[in-house]
């Protein structure tokens, strides 16, 4: 349970950090920390069959965390899964017609997917840990950690070594007898990364241009059925 806890700590502190440079100014609370925390319980479980039977349980934690909140004063309630849904669609549509960072105390419900992006990252990065499995681990740090780079562009060369450093500490806090595999393949990511951010064009417009993206317009032309 200890190397368990010293493993995910460093990784998943990157990936908060990562997603929280989505907001400025940031919502009120400690909303991240307490869910990065949360992540870690069903890694201390000591079977797998437990931790996977604990995840959906810590997950609605989670969610009541990143959406749950009082009803107006005077305001009907209308429990708790419908309007943490409309939330998160709201959030994740609002990724689309909003620029990062975004206010976190003026779009609540971005905030919230963010939260939950946070949540969902570290939870599988100490799953990946607790069942000693490090090139899951290392390729969870590295979507967790290189996902927020590519909304909100940083110095390519320091986000990557601290990327690395991550990595690294996961390889060592867990012991590795051959770490060559997943540190081999979490180099090749890393520099792949670097060279990206690091491109004029990159910090310019992003990698896929995820701004112009939007999942709710249909094309102009249908599609029939003869």
């Amino acid at each position: 349970m200890g190397r368990t806890v010293v493993a995910y700590s460093l990784p998943a502190a990157l990936v908060g950090l990562a997603w929280l440079r989505l907001e400025d100014p940031r919502a009120a609370g400690a909303d991240g920390l307490w869910v990065v925390l949360l992540a870690l319980v069903p890694a201390l479980l000591p079977t797998l069959v437990a931790r996977l039977v604990s995840v959906p349980w810590v997950a609605l934690v989670a969610a009541w965390i990143a959406f749950g909140s009082p009803a107006p004063d005077g305001g009907p309630r209308r429990g708790f899964f419908a309007p943490a849904l409309e939330s998160f669609e709201d959030g994740f549509a609002g990724y689309y017609d909003t620029r990062v960072p975004f206010s976190g105390a003026e779009s609540p419900a971005m905030h919230g997917v963010l939260v939950l992006a946070i949540f969902g990252f570290c939870v599988l990065l100490g799953l990946a840990i607790a069942s000693r499995r490090p090139l899951p681990a290392v390729l969870v740090l590295l979507a967790g950690a290189g996902w927020p780079a590519t909304l909100l562009p940083t110095a390519g060369l320091a986000y990557g070594t601290l990327i690395l450093a991550a990595a690294l500490w996961l390889l060592a806090s867990l012991r590795l007898t051959r770490p060559t595999p997943a540190l081999a393949a979490g180099l090749v990511v890393i520099v792949a990364a670097i060279g990206l951010s690091s491109s004029a064009a990159v910090a310019k417009d992003g990698v896929l241009a995820w701004e112009r993206w939007d999942p709710y317009r249909t094309s102009g032309a249908p599609v029939g059925v003869d």
